[in-house]
Order: C-alpha cells, then sequence, then structure tokens
C-alpha cells in the first residue's frame, strides 16, 4: 500500500560487526544511503526512518562493500509499520498495520509488494 511507512532494523552487535553498514532505503521514487554502525544497539529496534513509499514497491538493501576485512554485517529482521496514507492519496485505506521481514543473512534485499 502507498503510504508513509516506518522503516526499522534488528541486528544483533558484536566486536566483529561492522561500524559502518551501508543501507540503501528506494521508497520507489527516490532512495536515501544510510550507514549504520552496528557495533551498536544489537538485539533492538533500530529506526532507520519515515519514507514515502509508491506502489511501484520498496526495497531495503544491505551492501557489505563499504565493510573492512574481518568485519561482519547482518540483519536479523526488517519491520515496516505503516503511518498513514500520502497526502491526496485514497482514505479508505486499512488500519495502520506493521509488515515484519525476518532474514538471517548477511546480505539481502527486502522487499515491499503490493498485494
Amino acid at each position: 500500500m502507498a503510504g508513509i511507512w516506518k522503516v526499522e532494523m534488528m541486528w544483533t552487535s558484536g566486536p566483529t560487526r561492522a561500524d559502518n553498514a551501508a543501507v540503501t532505503i528506494d521508497s520507489g521514487s527516490s532512495t536515501s544511503d544510510l550507514v549504520i554502525n552496528q557495533l551498536l544497539n544489537g538485539t533492538v529496534w533500530n529506526d532507520l526512518g519515515e519514507y514515502s513509499f509508491d506502489l511501484s514497491g520498496a526495497s531495503v538493501m544491505i551492501d557489505d562493500s563499504n565493510s573492512t576485512s574481518g568485519q561482519n554485517i547482518i540483519a536479523n529482521a526488517v519491520r515496516f509499520t505503516f503511518v498513514s496514507a500520502n497526502p491526496g492519496a485514497p482514505t479508505d485505506v486499512p488500519a495502520p498495520g506493521t509488515l515484519l521481514v525476518l532474514l538471517g543473512a548477511a546480505a539481502a534485499v527486502f522487499r515491499l509488494r503490493r498485494k
């Protein structure tokens, strides 16, 4: 569903985690590049921001190309929580909800698609 979505990510921290994990959020009409220190804030939901996703879908991509040799990048889960409809969008949208995507891989793309 198009609208404003809050994006959060969870990882386990540890001494071998990257302090510069590259995360790209593609809302369908724009992209945002983030750098995350995974040495900190492990096993809690970390707020990556709110994004206006359109009907073409969305993705969260984790890239290990920035990481130093011996550092690991991980995403245990990514959570998308519906905040509101975009201005001018239809008002007959379902009640706000959450889509949780679980992952145990080091690098992946998470996609949110319209049903």
